[in-house]
């Protein structure tokens, strides 16, 4: 049976979730496929940058961070925003003294 987009039949619709949820919640693992799959991608890839990123070329990325240069880019920070990874808000990075923090733990 074809399945387009489209497809507003109600019987057919409800066959296509049959079919779709009984792949998703059958007894063979893709998860733990695409997993590793994608971990060795990842590894792969990482390999690649790092000997593309040997010798000199990379001084100015990989050097200290100064504390002025913490400071300015804090500065940048926009208020009331998402935070990102490390769940810090931009509000607390903005206070007094954190720049100093933060260019001790860098």
């Amino acid at each position: 049976m074809r399945f387009s987009p489209t497809q507003t039949d109600p019987k057919i619709v409800l066959h296509k979730w049959k079919q779709d949820f009984e792949v998703l919640y059958s007894k063979h693992d893709v998860a733990n496929e695409f997993d590793d799959g994608f971990y060795r991608y990842c590894m792969l890839q990482k390999e690649v940058i790092e000997s593309e990123t040997k010798g000199d070329d990379n001084k100015a990325l990989n050097c200290i961070m100064s504390e002025d240069e913490i400071q300015k880019a804090i500065e940048k920070l926009k208020l009331n925003k998402a935070t990102g990874i490390d769940k810090i808000p931009n509000e607390i990075l903005k206070k007094a003294g954190v720049h100093e923090i933060l260019h001790q733990l860098l």
